[in-house]
């Protein structure tokens, strides 16, 4: 399968990935969670899954439709994760699941778009909007694609011939979201381990964004310890699946014999 190729230039797309962050344009709430769609079905190429996201913010639209004009306003706020993030996770889980669990239209990713350009703006950064677009589309579609269907299902593949008495589950969107898990390992049907399979970017980065998402996710790992009682493993690999930290796979063998 072919991968999604970022238009912009490294050093263009990169000086969004702070603003991407800290604009909470990344949040289910925002985007819906991409992690959930994209295994919803098993998609013959990338452009499928592309008309699938697309398709799916259309049934996001239609269910709008038959909500009441205060609740419609409410979801339609995709910033309030950002200015009132608390009042989000007081809406019922139904309400808020129109948000997270569809895929949004092109014109909604180029109205984030537009809320990146006009941070970059006033950072004085001379982004135009449809490169800001690009970046947004990139990051909700293509990334996507690369990282789960490429990069894990590759990494899940070369890990089944390292571990091939275990089985391996992989966690929902609203899971990963607040355990930071891509997938749970079994062995003789019980759980044994996590682990979250990051492109080598995720360890060697040393940006401000990075640090503090690595911060995020070791709470959430400990968080899903304490609850599971397993450890969650850092798995650093390339699109291809290969492990460009193997020295984990002896932390993971040690794991299965507790």
């Amino acid at each position: 399968m072919d991968a999604f190729k970022n238009p912009l230039e490294k050093s263009r797309f990169e000086s969004t990935n702070g603003p991407w962050n800290r604009l909470r344009l990344n949040d289910p709430w925002s985007v819906g969670y991409v992690s959930s769609l994209i295994v919803y079905r098993d998609f013959r190429s990338k452009e499928d899954w592309e008309a699938f996201y697309y398709q799916s913010g259309e049934l996001r639209n239609n269910r709008l439709l038959e909500l009441a004009e205060q609740e419609r306003q409410q979801l339609n706020n995709f910033r309030l994760i950002l200015t009132h993030p608390k009042e989000v996770y007081k809406i019922d889980p139904s309400l808020r699941g129109v948000n997270t669990s569809y895929g949004r239209t092109q014109e909604q990713l180029m109205e984030r778009a537009a809320v990146l350009y006009q941070f970059m703006l006033s950072q004085g950064s001379d982004l135009s909007l449809m490169e800001c677009f690009h970046c947004v589309w990139f990051r909700t579609i293509g990334q996507t694609w690369n990282g789960i269907v490429l990069r894990e299902k590759n990494t899940l593949q070369r890990l089944a011939d390292y571990f091939p008495d275990c089985t391996w589950k992989n966690t929902d969107g609203q899971f990963d979201h607040r355990y930071a898990v891509d997938y749970e390992m079994f062995k003789n049907g019980e759980r044994v381990a996590a682990i979250q399979i990051k492109p080598r970017s995720y360890q060697q980065g040393n940006q401000p964004y990075l640090i503090k998402a690595r911060e995020a996710n070791r709470r959430k790992n400990e968080a899903y310890k304490r609850l599971f009682g397993c450890e969650v493993f850092d798995i650093i690999s390339t699109t291809d699946g290969s492990l460009l930290n193997t020295e984990v796979l002896d932390r993971m063998r040690l794991a299965l014999q507790n």
